[in-house]
């Protein structure tokens, strides 16, 4: 089972790709099952909007532009996209997450998902 930030990663996850360095690690999958693993991940609390930007924000990347972090293979994960992130005591943990070009409430389906954490 691979875990990122301390939480699994979503049963459903696949294309998955991961790179550490100095520290921290890169996961990178697909998934359809977003909502839950924000959740479990403590990024949105339950009966909260998934794109409430107390908990997140729009990442700068514009529709069907391409972001892959520098050692990390597989495909690129494409814009629009929305950044949840963890601060304050414990790791910090980012995730990117591919939204919907169409509806920007939803994610796409299947979302391409990077997330970033420290495993020290």
């Amino acid at each position: 089972m691979i875990s990122a930030g301390g939480v699994p990663i979503p049963a459903d996850a696949s294309d998955i790709h991961y790179v550490t360095e100095n520290g921290s690690a890169q996961v990178s999958f697909l998934s359809n099952q977003m909502p839950d693993y924000l959740h479990r991940a403590g990024l949105v609390p339950e009966g909260e909007s998934l794109f409430d930007k107390n908990y997140g924000a729009a990442y700068g990347l514009g529709q069907d532009d391409g972001e892959l972090p520098e050692g990390l293979c597989g495909p690129a994960l494409k814009g629009p996209a929305w950044s949840y992130y963890v601060t304050g005591p414990g790791p910090g943990v980012d995730i990117l997450v591919e939204r919907s070009p169409i509806a920007y409430d939803t994610f796409r389906a299947p979302a391409r998902v990077i997330a970033t954490f420290d495993i020290r």
